[in-house]
């Protein structure tokens, strides 16, 4: 069944959707969008770049979508696959047949050179005040009302799209769009990695859900539930709430998968990240920082902690760097030692790396920024920068404020003790833990929230795998270091939750 019509403008082939062939006239001029004014880039990699074009075609802006195809063997490759983007457009049209609620693409293009495919494009026209489920239900203060029912709406198309034999490999919120907030229609979009079957396994529905539930630690178990119901069709599928447990097993493998694939990244360049090396210098930073910024530190108070560990002496401080537009606060761990510093140096780059990659597990951790390290005949320095969060304190300051066995403590240590379960699936605490190690930080709704905030102390392990040794030592650790504070009752409850939420997600 023919889907698209096909129409060659200069060295681009253009394919639109049967009955938009009105679009093919303002194509022409499109040729060489991908530089020139009227052009916003959004996002840009070696492969991919996302970019706002503001153009007459149909109107308004569109989402320009760029796939080069790099090496000759890719190249090759696609001589007997399609591109990119015409598979993206493909797919979506046969989920608008079936059903699904789509933002439908406009046109798919390709461009040959030599016979070989070169670039891909796909042009996605952009809704006015549209916003994405991560950002409507995560970052705005969205009432209780409308989050239960956009999350009741978010259930109920998940189901469509798995009934109808959508496979999304990008199964994520912010591939869910609310067009317009007040009517509550989600489309989803982004079918870059999707594949149409006649129907999905259980196994299929349940991995895609996990990556939905990703950043489940945002939302209330109420609002998984509420979300699990809308799922299920009947009943007696919601009763049979055992075989939804592995939604939590699976949601791990997936974000350690995530955490892996991203701690290899942030040392390499690519995906965001930057890095460089020089005769005894060597950096590993954010795109949108630039190396002059991040060595010209200006330590903005004289408040200095410093601490002695293991073979080398370690400073935490606050300092400014100069960006383009405006200064930045960040958090400086500085540490050196007067050995030649080659474990210091792993040392430093596994802490950047499990940082990094606990941010892309959805972890609470404070933000990486950069690593740097000078190797000196004399001995080692390195300097780890996290950006600063507002508001954080320390979680005993917090908890001396509170009123024992007051309301709020047991909401912190509930939460506190979600955070420790997570943290155990990914490594341990390198030493006892100190002043600065878990700071809380009030979210919008005013809950303290625990964040990791001196990941230095923190070891990633990658394997899988962890006992009830280091069960047992993650939770004492904690204990001993609020000692004094808590009653015996909030202790045994602490210790209770989060073995609790331990079983479940190990």
């Amino acid at each position: 069944m023919q889907r698209f019509t096909e129409k060659r403008l200069k060295d681009v082939t253009w394919y639109v959707p049967i009955g938009q062939e009105a679009l093919l006239e303002g194509l022409e001029g499109l040729v060489k969008f991908p530089e020139g004014a009227g052009v916003t880039v959004l996002k840009k990699g070696r492969k991919k770049s996302f970019a706002l074009l503001e153009t007459t075609v149909n109107g308004g802006e569109v989402y320009v979508k760029t796939f080069r195809v790099k090496g000759i063997l890719q190249r090759l490759k696609h001589q007997f696959i399609k591109s990119k983007a015409l598979r993206e457009l493909e797919v979506s049209l046969v989920a608008q047949e079936r059903g699904i609620p789509v933002v439908l693409p406009l046109a798919a293009g390709e461009k040959y050179q030599g016979g070989l495919l070169q670039e891909s494009y796909l042009l996605i026209q952009r809704l006015p005040g549209a916003l994405n489920l991560l950002e409507y239900l995560c970052t705005r203060d969205t009432t209780h009302r409308d989050k239960a029912r956009v999350i009741g709406a978010l259930g109920r198309l998940s189901r469509k799209t798995h009934d109808e034999g959508i496979l999304q490999e990008d199964f994520a919120l912010n591939n869910f769009l609310l067009a317009n907030p007040q009517d509550g229609q989600i489309f989803l979009i982004d079918f870059e990695r999707s594949r149409v079957s006649q129907g999905l396994s259980t196994e299929e529905k349940e991995w895609t859900l996990a990556k939905l539930n990703r950043i489940g630690a945002d939302f209330a178990l109420t609002d998984k539930f509420r979300f699990l119901k809308a799922y299920c069709k009947t009943k007696e599928e919601f009763r049979d709430l055992p075989r939804w447990k592995r939604l939590e097993a699976y949601t791990h493998q997936i974000l350690k998968r995530d955490a892996q694939r991203i701690s290899s990244a942030c040392v390499r360049g690519g995906r965001g990240y930057k890095s460089y090396k020089d005769a005894g210098l060597t950096c590993y930073f954010l795109e949108g920082y630039h190396l002059e910024e991040l060595l010209a530190l200006a330590p903005t108070r004289q408040e200095i902690q410093e601490e002695h560990r293991g073979q080398f002496n370690l400073s935490w401080y606050t300092a400014k760097i100069k960006r383009e537009t405006a200064g930045e606060t960040v958090r400086v761990c500085e540490f050196y030692s007067q050995q030649k510093g080659i474990p210091l140096a792993i040392r430093l780059r596994r802490t950047w790396q499990g940082a990094n990659g606990l941010r892309k597990a959805y972890f609470p951790v404070s933000p990486p920024v950069s690593a740097i390290e000078w190797t000196q005949a004399k001995g080692y320095k390195g300097v780890l920068l996290f950006k600063e969060l507002e508001g954080a304190e320390d979680i005993r300051d917090v908890l001396q404020r509170c009123p024992q066995s007051a309301q709020r403590r047991y909401s912190i240590l509930w939460h506190v003790a979600r955070f420790l379960s997570r943290l155990h699936n990914f490594g341990t605490f390198a030493y006892s833990v100190s002043p600065g190690d878990i700071s809380l930080v009030k979210d919008r709704t005013g809950v303290y929230k625990p964040f990791l905030t001196r990941p230095y102390n923190f070891l990633v392990k990658k394997c899988l795998e962890r006992g009830h040794r280091d069960r047992e030592i993650d939770i004492q650790r904690l204990e001993d270091y609020l000692q004094g504070i808590l009653t015996q009752g909030e202790r045994d409850y602490l210790r209770g939750q989060y073995l609790r939420y331990t079983s479940i997600i190990s």
